[in-house]
């Protein structure tokens, strides 16, 4: 009889990364990308964080938390 190998191992295996396992978090340098397009990529982060809005997205996140029934009982 043939010998079936698995490409991703079973759940409690512990051989190698799963789907549980965090990804890699890459950084910009580690990418394909040319010095044109980290440029403006860095540009667009620049302007979204001095503008504000980074700032009006996060105490909009928050105040929806707190708001929630997670947020209330996380706060207690």
């Amino acid at each position: 009889m043939a010998e079936v190998s698995r490409k991703r191992p079973l759940d409690g295996d512990g051989a190698g990364p799963g789907p549980g396992a965090p990804r890699k978090k890459l950084r910009p340098a580690e990418l394909p990308l040319s010095q044109a397009q980290r440029t403006a990529m860095d540009n667009l982060a620049h302007t979204f964080r001095k503008k504000g809005h980074y700032d009006s997205i996060r105490k909009d996140l928050l105040a929806q938390f707190e708001a929630s029934v997670c947020g209330h009982d996380a706060t207690r």
